[in-house]
């Protein structure tokens, strides 16, 4: 049995106890592997108590964690900063600059001391700088693969990364875009991997006193209808322009369900942020946020809504909200954006245009749907057929494994 490293971004812990698109989708690998139990997986991750252990429950996968000490936080806040007051940019996050040279030393040192058949770097680049050593460069040679979840904006490690054995991209979209950063010549070496989820928890139904408990927790009487966004509070989600739409929609029976952290009075005061809570301030009564929800019990809100409401405003490389909607039977309002249209098909939801009439079209959108809930039924049955049979976890694991093996 092949002896398989999965290397994270040591950004958010695995298993994906805090979130984490990525995260959740190298769980969804562990999760089969438990099932399937093709290869001998090891996870590089960065530590989290809980994290470690959940890590526990499964017996197929091992888990290599890297611990980052109160001084590297401190020492990158600090930097952050001060780049902030350089720059005056308020709106800079930790780069974590002590913290990447910590995960590269002691990456170094892991892969010296162990042998892997393979190795795969997820969506991160900094991660090829371990390959620049010459000993580990050889010793892993025609054994290292690249998993791009987004796109590359610049050619960083370009000479390490154009001689990986293959990239895995999550979409057409991606791969068109590695191969215009790094070079057509590499088109051959991109293979397409979409994305998998849980689809067996969000093809459960709700029973009516499940459904009435939830309501009720939430605070939503049983006879409204229930629009659904899910995504962080970013101008490149589309929450905004959700916002604007649901100000325009002129129906007493409807409830804006917003799935996520809100981000509100956590001290900051950007532009975007004040913009938005003054949309929400204006409509209180008819909003609702959840918070965060764990990736167990988010399948539960996608079962409460009528309308799905996804637009996002940036090129979503593919978009897991979307395959959740789809395997969760709702219709799906959203953008042609990046890989989003691998995802949803033209009859499956609304594709709109991102232009200036993109509000209007939300709005005009929502309506257009709620009043034709008949016809709708009949198209989103057959997309759910459809997205449970690509995007299950063994399609996911499997197409994975083929990929390497390959």
């Amino acid at each position: 049995m092949k002896k398989i490293a999965i290397i994270s971004s040591c950004s958010l812990p695995i298993p994906a106890i805090k979130g984490g698109a990525v995260e959740t989708l190298i769980e969804n690998i562990v999760k089969e592997n438990e099932n399937l139990k093709k290869i001998d997986l090891y996870i590089i991750s960065i530590y989290d108590k809980e994290a470690s252990l959940q890590s526990n429950k499964y017996k197929y996968s091992k888990f290599v964690y890297f611990k980052k000490n109160w001084i590297i936080k401190q020492s990158d806040l600090v930097i952050t900063q001060i780049l902030k007051k350089i720059k005056r940019d308020r709106t800079i996050s930790s780069r974590n600059y002590l913290w990447k040279l910590l995960v590269l030393k002691k990456l170094s040192k892991h892969l010296r001391e162990n042998n892997y058949d393979y190795i795969i770097i997820e969506n991160t680049v900094y991660l090829f700088n371990v390959l620049k050593n010459d000993y580990i460069r050889e010793k892993y040679k025609d054994k290292y693969f690249f998993h791009v979840h987004n796109n590359l904006v610049k050619k960083g490690c370009k000479e390490v990364v154009l001689k990986c054995r293959k990239f895995i991209a999550i979409s057409n979209y991606i791969k068109e875009n590695i191969v215009n950063v790094l070079g057509t010549d590499i088109s051959d070496k991109v293979s397409i991997l979409h994305n998998g989820i849980n689809t067996d928890l969000f093809n459960r139904s709700l029973s009516c006193e499940e459904k009435t408990n939830l309501l009720n927790n939430l605070g939503i009487d049983d006879n409204k209808k229930i629009l659904l966004f899910a995504g962080r509070i970013t101008p490149e989600k589309g929450i905004k322009e959700v916002l604007q739409a649901f100000k325009k929609i002129d129906r007493e029976d409807l409830i804006l369900l917003i799935i996520g952290s809100s981000y509100f009075g956590n001290g900051t005061s950007s532009e975007f942020e004040n913009e938005v809570i003054t949309l929400v301030n204006g409509m209180k009564e008819k909003i609702v946020f959840t918070g965060y929800i764990n990736n167990e019990e988010i399948w539960k809100y996608y079962k409460l809504a009528s309308v799905a409401v996804l637009p996002s405003m940036w090129d979503e490389p593919l978009g897991l909200t979307m395959i959740e909607a789809k395997c969760s039977g709702i219709p799906v309002i959203t953008t042609n954006s990046g890989g989003i249209p691998e995802t949803i098909k033209n009859g499956q939801g609304i594709i709109l245009k991102r232009d200036e009439n993109i509000v209007e079209n939300i709005a005009k959108s929502i309506e257009q749907i709620l009043d034709n809930m008949d016809i709708w039924k009949e198209k989103i049955n057959e997309a759910k057929i459809e997205a449970l049979m690509e995007n299950s976890l063994e399609n996911y694991y499997n197409g994975f494994i083929n990929i390497l093996m390959n």
